[in-house]
């Protein structure tokens, strides 16, 4: 299966229309045959933001190429007339041990770290919104806690 549209009919086949409609990103088009289901956004990779409890409770976008905007773009259906993403500290999938966790900017980069560390990896939206991660970390009750934020940390407000 290929191309938004095939993805979005499989996940309504699987999960129903009334849930996939209340999902970030996914809009409404009109075409040849009429309105169609389909995913906003630019071409790119894919990647869902999770809460703790594993919701996914935003769908963000590696675009392939920047363009305006930068590299990586929250999907949204608010400009027709759906929901936007929630602003949330995003929370890999894991099952390992919770003593250590690490923070990082980024969801990409929160994945990836988790899964090639063995240590959880918070990912922010940005180093400003670091708040975010304050009730996670209470119900996590971590020992430690390690920062990775990118270089550019001490200029971002």
């Amino acid at each position: 299966m290929v191309g938004r549209y095939a993805t979005i009919k499989h996940l309504i086949h699987q999960f129903g229309q009334d849930l996939i409609t209340k999902v970030p990103g996914i809009i409404t088009k009109r075409g040849e045959y009429g309105d169609y289901l389909t995913l906003a956004g630019a071409p790119g990779l894919l990647v869902p933001a999770r809460c703790a409890d594993g919701r996914i409770f935003g769908l963000s976008i590696r675009c392939d190429g920047p363009g305006d905007g930068g590299r990586y773009r929250w999907l949204s259906s608010k400009h027709h007339g759906g929901p936007g993403p929630e602003m949330a500290v995003h929370v890999p999938r894991f099952d390992g041990g919770t003593h250590t966790v690490r923070i990082t900017e980024g969801l990409l980069k929160a994945d990836v770290a988790t899964t090639l560390s063995g240590t959880l990896t918070l990912g922010l939206p940005g180093v400003a919104s670091w708040k975010l991660c304050l009730p996670v970390l209470e119900q996590i009750q971590p020992g430690t806690i390690l920062l990775a934020f990118d270089a550019d940390w001490r200029v971002s407000t």
